[in-house]
């Protein structure tokens, strides 16, 4: 049985999406608005590109409504912890003083961590993960993400089940949207993709189908 996408509530996100829809519509069709209208104006070519910009058009407010639920779920199964830095704080010392601080803070001997780096107050600039505890975070301290970072925050998950970890490294992706993704994380979760992830590749593959170049 085909996994129903959830429904996006939000009444602005539903505006947003609905006009998009109705701009790929009206491209498709555009020779037949000369039946209707006096001047509809040279038809527009649907080419590949437009097309796909409105997809991640499409997919970015199908993220967006997953937001709250993400957000309820990180909570629930992550402890988080902050380590802030001053202005004075070397750049390439920030990665060791975090470990320094969770391990004086009795979180030392933890091995599954994800963490995010920001610079101001919504700013984030990576989002990572470690199985090996703070080692992975040490040896990222030549990372312009730790470089130029004002804090870090921690998320410590509360089981020890393996997918937890890749699970809320993706959640925490779309929850702050960070700056430096050479690598997509781990999509896997309850032994499925995450939901947000599995709509918005869904909508694309639709909006392919519908809207062929």
């Amino acid at each position: 049985m085909a996994v129903r996408p959830l429904l996006i509530t939000n009444p602005r996100l539903r505006k947003r999406f609905r006009d998009t829809i109705n701009k790929l519509w009206r491209r498709e069709g555009a020779k037949l608005f000369a039946y209707i209208e006096h001047n509809p104006g040279p038809p527009s070519r649907l080419s590949r590109s437009w097309r796909d910009r409105q997809a991640d058009l499409l997919g970015d407010l199908v993220i967006a409504s997953y937001l709250p639920y993400l957000r309820r779920w990180v909570r629930k199964r992550a402890t988080r912890l902050h380590v802030r830095f001053s202005a004075r704080t070397p750049r390439g010392e920030k990665a060791r003083l975090v470990s320094e601080r969770l391990t004086r803070r009795g979180w030392g001997h933890h091995k599954n961590i994800v963490y995010a780096s920001f610079v101001g107050r919504k700013k984030c600039l990576k989002v990572g993960r470690s199985n090996v505890g703070l080692k992975r975070i040490v040896s990222q301290r030549r990372d312009v993400s730790f470089w130029h970072a004002g804090r870090v925050v921690l998320f410590f998950p509360k089981k020890r089940k393996r997918k937890v970890l890749p699970a809320l490294e993706c959640a925490l992706t779309h929850l702050y949207d960070p700056i430096y993704t050479d690598i997509w994380p781990a999509q896997t979760k309850y032994g499925e993709k995450c939901p947000a992830c599995r709509d918005t590749v869904g909508l694309r593959k639709l909006v392919e189908e519908l809207f062929p170049t």
